[in-house]
């Protein structure tokens, strides 16, 4: 039997089953960003259904698309009950415009006490986001992960999966120290300044209105452009790097 989730879910359901036999249960935690409230999120989910006029039967994060010459991975997509698809992208989407800085995370995410490199599960697996630190070949909107394993059981699983898949093993102390996000860091960062005002403009106004006035478009898409030219540079240095 297999369990997924955050540390700290996982943390309970090992409390839970303290004392009883679990040697054919195997646990993975997740790198985790943060966790925000399912009221929020169903929230969201309402106004989508109003703008496209039908039922979400199902929702699908991180879908990979190809979009201006590149991998982008930080999209939802949508199905509907016709099923029909809808595609939103990290910065036209109001979740995902307010997930990424964490102004929705619970207050104890802010102050996670399992933001640690000891881990609660048997795994660690999570988005391998600065790879090309490690490997300049390599990355992350390709479809990287990094995978950890904690325990001698997980250890075992990852030796029978190393024969389908390309391995690339890191230091695992350089990148604790490397990461500085969700690995070592309670959420990585202190609550955002502007959370509490987007958390009353989500009561009294709902997702779009919220997100809008935290982060404007004109910002998200300044902050876009400044992405893509530093991922333009990193290539050339990595091009450069590969013809010596």
């Amino acid at each position: 039997m297999l369990f997924s989730g955050c540390p700290c879910q996982v943390a309970a359901l090992k409390n839970a089953l303290r004392g009883q036999d679990t040697k054919r249960l195997y646990l993975v935690d997740l790198l985790c960003h943060g966790a925000p409230s399912q009221k929020i999120f169903d929230a969201f989910i309402a106004e989508e259904e109003e703008r496209y006029g039908e039922k979400i039967r199902d929702v699908h994060f991180h879908h990979k698309y190809y979009l201006w010459w590149r991998w982008t991975t930080r999209n939802i997509r949508f199905r509907t009950e016709s099923g029909k698809e809808h595609i939103q992208f990290r910065y036209f989407c109001n979740y995902l415009r307010a997930y990424h800085p964490r102004l929705m995370n619970r207050l104890s995410c802010y102050d996670c006490i399992f933001a640690r490199p000891e881990r609660q599960g048997d795994i660690t697996i999570g988005d391998f986001w600065g790879i090309s630190l490690y490997y300049p070949q390599l990355c992350v909107e390709h479809g990287v992960s990094r995978v950890q394993a904690n325990t001698k059981k997980g250890a075992a699983i990852l030796a029978e999966m190393k024969a389908r898949m390309d391995w690339y093993p890191i230091d695992r102390q350089r990148y604790a120290r490397q990461s500085g996000g969700e690995l070592v860091v309670p959420g990585g960062v202190s609550p955002d300044p502007r959370r509490e005002k987007f958390l009353r403009d989500l009561r009294g106004h709902g997702m779009a209105y919220a997100a809008r006035r935290a982060y404007p478009m004109r910002a998200d898409m300044l902050r876009h452009g400044f992405g893509l030219f530093k991922r333009l540079v990193r290539r050339i240095l990595v091009l450069l790097h590969l013809m010596h």
